[in-house]
């Protein structure tokens, strides 16, 4: 057991650390997540070169996990999520894919589970979203199971709407596979997008939209920017 001021102690030496990478050793490129911290850069000789920097700094008796480290790599995995700068997207890894699709699976053959078990499925779900960010519409009701109730061991039923949250996180997660596309730059207008809304009879909306995808070239310091913002976007979510 630690201080409960330890992860703000902590969180707060990593961010003085970050700013003297980037600000004092030139390296622009990177980001942390409490104790683990991703560098980007163009090539594969910059990124050894700014690795090796960043690992001379630590020798300043700053604490190092060298079975973490992992790189340089066009797919590396950062917080449990894999990144590819190749394909410029963020997805799950197949193996927290495949159980979320088991467990979801198994509590729609079920009526009643633990309030253990929907905390797991929740937190499970929760991380899920970090790449799937519509999916936090689709975990309140299940979130609500929880409210009032103490015991690990108590049981609860599952509601008609959790069951229906459950099937489109289900159809997701079969379908989509996890996967997220980095933000990009500039978010475009209505115009842009030619966007028409018109009103029929019966009240009903008929929405028509065209969108053109430009291109992106990987080793462009643009394409590095996306990768921060998309963590970034996560980070603040």
């Amino acid at each position: 057991m630690g201080c409960s001021s330890s992860c703000k102690i902590f969180e707060t030496f990593s961010t003085a650390v970050e700013w003297v990478a980037r600000h004092k050793l030139s390296i622009p490129f990177i980001l942390h997540l409490l104790d683990d911290f991703l560098i980007v850069a163009p090539t594969e000789s910059l990124c050894h070169s700014q690795l090796n920097i960043f690992l001379d700094m630590c020798y300043l008796r700053i604490p190092k996990a060298p079975e973490k480290l992992i790189g340089p790599s066009q797919i590396p995995s950062f917080a449990g999520v894999e990144l590819d700068s190749c394909l410029m997207e963020a997805r799950l890894p197949l193996d927290k894919v495949e159980k979320c699709i088991g467990i979801l699976s198994d509590f729609l053959k079920r009526k009643r589970v633990t309030l253990k078990e929907v905390q797991s499925l929740t937190g499970l779900l929760n991380f899920a979203c970090s790449v799937i960010v519509p999916g936090r519409a689709f975990l309140r009701h299940v979130i609500d199971l929880t409210i009032g109730v103490r015991s690990p061991k108590f049981s609860i039923r599952l509601t008609r709407s959790v069951r229906e949250d459950l099937k489109v996180w289900l159809s997701f997660l079969s379908q989509y596979n996890g996967k997220s596309l980095f933000l990009p730059d500039v978010w475009n207008n209505s115009d842009k997008l030619s966007l028409y809304i018109r009103m029929l009879p019966a009240l009903q909306v008929l929405v028509q939209f065209s969108v053109t995808i430009g291109v992106m070239e990987v080793g462009r310091i643009n394409g590095l920017e996306k990768i921060l913002q998309f963590w970034d976007f996560i980070l603040l979510f």
